[in-house]
């Protein structure tokens, strides 16, 4: 299969590219990012043939799918040309800065025929994998709470400057798409279709230097946010999000049920950074739930 990049970032660097050339029968055809000098950097160290600064050049290679790792508000126009080309995409999240271009896009692959998917990581993580099969196999009976934080100190440091994932108009929101849209898939995999959300969202750094202008600039888009849910069936969802907070140091995400509960905590202390913890009605205390070698052979 000939892949095709665009966009050169820590995340094309960092994710994409090494889960690429991991992969038998993959070829890498291309990679194009606006920043050239950039693309052709990575092209390099990933030994990719082409570097190009447009990403048409790449859709124009014979490429068999293509990886959007580029900034949101070129995510529409991108996989929009490529759905039109009938090629397959895998894009980052989030997939638009609005309803309306998600919508259009929805349309574009119905239309194409094609595989589509959104990089939703974490439903990828061998805890999450086995906590969705216990889930499944009745481990924690009947849902009716889903409890999930997603703290990331990434943005916490007042004094860093305006970054893009800032500015509304090229997001359509700060860490509720950032971060959130992950906590949201998981519910939604998890649990099932939401049905009524209530939130709320504050901006704890309310202004940050602009580099370019040397000037301070208000911040629109939310550093915090939180939401209250329910799904199909009366379960109810709580969650939270931030990238102006010091992460938890207990689990990230949580299913209860009738029978019992299920716990995911991330760790960066060993591969595969989390852990997976249970409990039934019949010992109530929260003990290490094994992982299958299975869902974690060939991932290191």
């Amino acid at each position: 299969m000939r892949v095709g990049i665009v966009g050169a970032g820590l995340w094309a660097r960092r994710a994409h590219l090494p889960a690429f050339v991991h992969v038998p029968g993959i070829e890498i055809v291309a990679i194009s990012d606006p920043d050239l000098p950039r693309a052709q950097q990575l092209a390099r160290d990933f030994h990719v043939p082409q570097a190009v600064a447009d990403f048409r050049e790449v859709l124009a290679t014979g490429i068999d799918m293509i990886s959007i790792v580029a900034p949101d508000d070129t995510h529409h126009e991108i996989a929009s040309a490529a759905l039109r080309e009938r090629l397959p995409v895998l894009c980052e999240k989030p997939l638009a800065r609005t309803i309306e271009e998600a919508g259009d896009l929805a349309a574009l692959a119905e239309a194409a025929r094609v595989p589509t998917k959104i990089g939703f990581i974490f439903r990828y993580s061998p805890a999450l994998q086995r906590l969705k099969e216990l889930v499944v196999d009745g481990y924690v009976g009947r849902i009716h709470t889903f409890v999930t934080y997603s703290q990331n100190p990434q943005f916490m440091d007042p004094e860093i400057p305006v970054h893009w994932k800032m500015v509304r108009e090229r997001t359509g929101g700060g860490v509720f798409v950032e971060y959130g849209s992950h906590s949201l898939d998981l519910s939604r995999w998890i649990v099932g279709e939401l049905r009524e959300v209530c939130g709320n969202a504050r901006t704890v750094v309310p202004e940050r230097l602009n580099p370019s202008t040397g000037r301070l600039e208000q911040i629109g888009v939310e550093d915090v946010c939180s939401w209250l849910a329910s799904f199909d069936g009366l379960a109810e969802g709580v969650f939270h999000t931030s990238w102006a907070s010091l992460a938890q140091p207990w689990a990230d995400l949580a299913v209860f049920g009738d029978r019992g509960a299920l716990a995911w905590r991330r760790t960066d202390e060993q591969w595969p950074f989390a852990e997976l913890l249970g409990a039934t009605t019949a010992d109530r205390v929260f003990r290490p739930v094994q992982i299958p070698p299975r869902l974690v052979e060939g991932l290191e």
